[in-house]
């Protein structure tokens, strides 16, 4: 069989044994798992110690292992690859491995083995690559896949998969908190800088609105002072949900922009656009009541909100852009407080 020959061409310590075990070199047999050694088994068959090894080496390797000949066919698949897989190994020893690619990736390996069939080179590696594998239950695995090829009379590769699910999942929670702010769970101000930059230069290339709302906490200071920074913090936090309310579309973001200010990106609204949503969330903060907290019902609080608009090249820059909504906050702030300017 052509992977007794493969452990042989590496000197492996039970190519000797497998050679002389004709249970293991038959042609026409798969080998997905190590078969129940026979009661009579010949003196020349595996040593418990060389069978014991191979079953550790293979059955117990925590990374999923491929094994396929020259066509891409696979030989031996260990446990952990059939569990990636989502089938038994006995359904997948036969198989094309590159039936289980995603079909981007698929047609690209199908050429690198090709490529590799015709090579007289006999060290040949790839990888590692993420790819996506799809289980058979129609579910798709990011996986980093590296290749080599096995020394000996015929070609012969083994596949080493790595399971990226945890990992990405791990990386995207990593890369969200990064992004947020910890106390109203908006967006934080690396995140706004990012997508305002993001949307702005999709507004230039594609001559669509663009508005930005900047929004402050009328007299925080003293709310802060009065009655405390716990209750501080939770106003904070109900006026977050406000903002966020009242975006118009999943493409909108908020943002805590620092302190007691706040900011929404608006792509595709126009300053009339703009400055109805802003009228929402003054109405709507107006409206808030911190009688849960303990506080009076008549305790109340407002915002004072700027507002700036790109269309048709207005600004030079998307921090242009911020710098007028900045100053339409001031105005605001200057005309009294409670009041929206700008737009």
């Amino acid at each position: 069989m052509s992977i007794t020959r493969t452990l042989a061409g590496l000197n492996h310590p039970l190519a000797q044994a497998m050679s002389n075990d004709q249970s293991l070199s038959e042609p026409e047999e798969k080998v997905t798992a190590f078969p129940h050694r026979q009661r009579n088994a010949p003196a020349a068959q595996i040593s418990d110690e060389h069978f014991e090894a191979l079953r550790v080496v293979l059955n117990h390797v925590t990374e999923a292992i491929l094994i396929v000949n020259g066509s891409g066919v696979i030989e031996m698949i260990n446990p952990a690859g059939a569990q990636l897989i989502g089938a038994p190994r006995e359904t997948l020893v036969g198989q094309m491995w590159t039936r289980h690619l995603s079909r981007p990736y698929k047609a690209e390996y199908e050429a690198l083995f090709a490529d590799w069939r015709c090579s007289k080179e006999s060290q040949l590696n790839h990888g590692p690559k993420e790819v996506l594998f799809k289980r058979m239950d129609g579910e798709f695995v990011e996986c980093d896949l590296s290749w080599s090829c096995l020394p000996g009379d015929k070609p012969m590769f083994i596949g080493i998969i790595h399971n990226l699910t945890t990992h990405k999942a791990e990386y995207r929670e990593l890369r969200r908190l990064a992004r947020t702010d910890s106390l109203t769970g908006l967006a934080n101000r690396r995140a706004f800088d990012e997508v305002l930059q993001r949307n702005w230069t999709d507004a230039v290339n594609h001559n669509l609105p663009l508005s930005v709302i900047i929004i402050d906490v009328d007299y925080f200071k003293h709310f802060n002072d009065q009655y405390g920074h716990i209750q501080g913090d939770y106003c904070l936090r109900k006026i977050a949900q406000v903002i966020e309310g009242a975006l118009p579309s999943r493409r909108c973001l908020a943002a805590r922009y620092g302190g007691e200010e706040f900011a929404a990106i608006l792509p595709g609204c126009t300053a009339e656009m703009a400055t109805s949503i802003a009228r929402q969330i003054q109405t709507r903060v107006k409206q808030l009541n911190f009688s849960d907290q303990g506080l009076s019902s008549l305790v109340r609080v407002s915002v004072s909100q700027g507002i700036a608009c790109e269309h048709k090249q207005q600004f030079r820059t998307a921090t242009a852009l911020l710098c007028s909504a900045d100053t339409a906050l001031y105005r605001a702030k200057t005309a009294g407080r409670d009041g929206v300017n700008g737009g």
